[in-house]
């Protein structure tokens, strides 16, 4: 089969709706582990980190809001956001460096927890971007990895809540600590072939290039690493698939243990119902409303109630999934606009800005 979809919408649409987004069971997981927060260890390497480079324990405290004795168990959550002023400050202490990639060179892999010790045991090297991808929430809430087939390419793409508020830098940490796993366990650092960010440099580009041994460019409107697809269908130097179905019914008890441990909230069958419905590519207040059993009216009165309008709640589910569709470039816009529920590519690309200049410019 062709990696490219044929021109006739109705049969690109079905295939690429299993392919681009979860099932319904799946997506209903991730509305509720979104608020699952991040990993301590993942938190304590940062903050460790700023503490290294002479920040006090007292600004730390003072932008986190969490003191170190709060980061003793490294099993332990955190709010997503902590990690990500963590990071604002580190980077407004060293401008114009590449920090995080310092603190990428230093990290443990254990702050990773098991889907490091994974990594060393997978049957092929993209079985384990698949892990790191299905398990995304075990590391972070608000992280979201997704990967990409694109002919001769595959790319993890790597999205975050927090992306906006602290630089780019936990990208840039996240990408190279990624790259560390490919290198240092998988000795498949020669597969990288690019790597994408989607925010502006935080250094000189030769620095990144230098660091990476791999192109690299920014304002790409995704992070992600791009490897050659051939490499990834090869073994690690030392497989073991009775360790690696061990530590996967591992990781599948620790996502229950998020999920058992997440307080309901008011909207939270509201968003399920969206992501199930977003997930057949309808938007529609109309249909929202009706999987509820409230009408339009009743459920927009409910979710002001809840401090957001219904119309922000859609399109903010809509704007993550136009993010990932966009960034498979087997995609063209005129088909993630169909895919997306738009009746024509104008109105997309009037909401989405397409067409603004870009490493990956979309026409």
């Amino acid at each position: 089969s062709s990696d490219v979809c044929s021109s006739d919408l109705s049969t690109c649409a079905p295939q690429h709706r299993a392919a681009r987004t979860m099932d319904a069971i799946q997506e209903t997981k991730h509305v509720k582990l979104d608020r699952a927060g991040a990993r301590a260890s993942v938190v304590s390497a940062v903050m460790l980190f700023g503490l290294s480079k002479g920040i006090s324990p007292q600004e730390m405290k003072q932008a986190t809001g969490v003191s170190l004795e709060a980061l003793v168990d490294p099993e332990g959550r955190l709010p997503d956001q902590v990690m990500a002023q963590a990071w604002k400050l580190i980077g407004e202490r060293f401008p114009g460096q590449a920090i995080a990639l310092e603190m990428a060179t230093a990290a443990p892999m254990s702050v990773f927890g098991p889907l490091a010790q994974a990594a060393r045991f997978s049957p092929t090297r993209g079985a384990m971007l698949s892990l790191f991808s299905r398990y995304d929430k075990v590391l972070s809430g608000g992280l979201h990895m997704s990967i990409v087939r694109s002919g001769p390419s595959t790319a993890l793409v790597l999205e975050h809540q927090m992306d906006a508020v602290d630089g780019g830098h936990g990208a840039e940490a996240a990408v190279g600590l990624g790259s560390r796993i490919a290198r240092d366990l998988f000795g498949i650092q020669e597969s990288i072939v690019e790597i994408e960010f989607a925010h502006p440099a935080n250094a000189p580009v030769a620095v990144y290039q230098d660091w990476f041994d791999a192109s690299v460019r920014f304002d790409c409107g995704r992070n992600a690493m791009v490897f050659d697809s051939q490499e990834l269908e090869k073994p690690p130097a030392q497989p073991n698939p009775q360790m690696y179905g061990f530590i996967e019914a591992h990781l599948a008890l620790v996502e229950q243990g998020l999920l058992a441990n997440i307080r309901e909230e008011p909207l939270d069958k509201v968003r399920t119902q969206l992501a199930a419905l977003a997930h057949r590519s309808d938007y529609s207040a109309e249909s929202l409303a009706q999987k509820t059993g409230m009408s339009v009216r009743t459920l927009q009165r409910f979710t002001a109630k809840h401090g957001v309008s219904l119309r922000s709640m859609i399109e903010e589910v809509r704007e993550a999934n136009a993010r990932r569709l966009l960034s498979d470039a087997r995609l063209s816009v005129d088909e993630v606009a169909f895919l997306l529920g738009y009746s024509d590519d104008r109105a997309f690309r009037r909401a989405f800005k397409i067409g603004r200049a870009s490493c990956r410019e979309r026409v």
